[in-house]
């Protein structure tokens, strides 16, 4: 069987980038792939090494004085900060990043010139990889798990022609053109990317995103409904529509509950806003995904607001998967391939993007408890049969498979 060496700087825990990768990372290594990964973060080494990943950390400062996960933080700020990702979201800075994290990989010498295959996990990781193939000679592999250039333009982090705006345009370019294979989260993103770009759609294959499947009961009792959403605060996840369709729902079922669990730039805009429209909803901080769980598997209804645009076309929410994997029935906004997967499971309800319809969608699901229970179940039972971890893990192993035999 291939070896393959993961490169991310992502914790396996805590931010919403590290699901992806770290669940690809156990499905590919239970389905017998000697997995390597390269990473900053020491947390649960022991656990891993138990799932049969063997995670190798960087002997840098950072590691270990065990200070990078806050200065994750840190950057995950200053990025989502317009003026801040302006000075320092450049090429010659990324760049730096990168060849520091390929150099760090090669330290571990006669290790990674055994391993097959690398994959890169986003954008910095990428291009480490891609450094990693001229030294080593090694198929590379790059996971995008969005279009950084529409990210920066339509959160007004950069500007067409500015200097952020080049700096993403190259680094996309460059990982499409130089990696053996790219992984994308949707068809949507593929198509995006085969014309903007002007790459060939067989370098590019679609490995959306999904969830574990849930040995759970949900049992219908006489408690106040309880609608939550679960998930990042940012403009582009368009929570202010849920916020707004709450006093319309109020107004028809007066105690239902409602939450929203999650940390963002967003968030004390949203809390403003909930507090001047009258909106009962009550605000939680980011919690363990164990405690998540938990929580969701005493809610009626979880919402998936959006907006419209490219970004959202072309991704792939963890947390709808999530929602099914639970059996939570959705209402989701009409955008992408993942408001088609809800329909066509029949495992929620897609509407438009308006309070009106939002709140009409969440009210009809309260008012038919039968319903609440068909769709949820058609939710578990989709994640069980093709949108769980390791169907993804499978077609992954078939791309190894598929550059390790040329």
């Amino acid at each position: 069987m291939v070896s393959v060496g993961f490169v991310l700087n992502q914790p396996s825990h805590g931010l919403g980038a590290s699901i992806r990768p770290w669940q690809l990372i156990q499905n590919v290594a239970a389905l017998g792939v000697e997995t390597h990964v390269f990473t900053d973060f020491r947390e649960d080494r022991e656990y891993w090494w138990s799932k049969g990943v063997a995670v190798h950390t960087f002997p840098s400062m950072l590691a270990r004085l065990r200070i990078q996960e806050p200065l994750l933080r840190f950057g995950y700020m200053i990025s989502r900060s317009k003026t801040m990702s302006r000075v320092f979201f450049n090429r010659l800075s990324l760049d730096r990043l990168s060849r520091q994290l390929a150099n760090e990989v090669l330290s571990f010498g006669p290790l990674v010139r055994n391993i097959d295959l690398f994959q890169g996990e986003q954008e910095i990781a990428s291009i480490a990889c891609l450094y990693l193939r001229v030294s080593l000679r090694r198929p590379v592999i790059s996971d995008m798990h969005g279009l950084l250039v529409e990210e920066l333009l339509h959160s007004g982090r950069a500007r067409r022609g500015d200097i952020a705006y080049r700096s993403a345009r190259s680094v996309t370019r460059r990982i499409l053109s130089e990696s053996d294979a790219v992984i994308v989260v949707s068809e949507e993103m593929r198509e995006y990317l085969s014309s903007a770009f002007t790459v060939h759609r067989r370098k590019l294959v679609v490995i959306g995103n999904a969830a574990s499947p849930m040995s759970i009961s949900r049992v219908q009792s006489e408690k106040p409904k309880r609608v939550v959403y679960a998930g990042s605060l940012e403009f582009w996840e368009n929570v202010d529509l849920f916020i707004k369709s709450i006093p319309l729902v109020t107004k028809r079922i007066p105690y239902a509950q409602f939450f929203v669990i999650g940390e963002g730039s967003e968030k004390r805009r949203l809390m403003s806003m909930a507090r001047r429209i009258g909106a009962r909803v009550t605000f939680l901080n980011t919690i363990p995904r164990k405690r998540l769980f938990d929580f969701l598997k005493d809610c009626d209804v979880g919402v998936v607001p959006s907006t419209t645009d490219i970004t959202r076309t072309t991704a792939s929410p963890i947390k709808v998967f999530d929602y099914m994997s639970m059996g939570l029935p959705l209402v989701c906004v009409r955008v992408g391939a993942w408001s088609r997967i809800i329909e066509e499971n029949r495992s929620g309800l897609v509407t438009y993007a308006d309070p009106e319809s939002f709140a009409e969608a969440i009210v009809w699901l309260l008012e038919h408890p039968d319903k609440l229970s068909m769709y949820g179940l058609n939710g578990k039972e989709a994640v069980a049969k093709e949108h769980n971890w390791k169907e993804k893990a499978k077609m992954l192993v078939r791309t190894y498979e598929t550059l390790s035999s040329t």
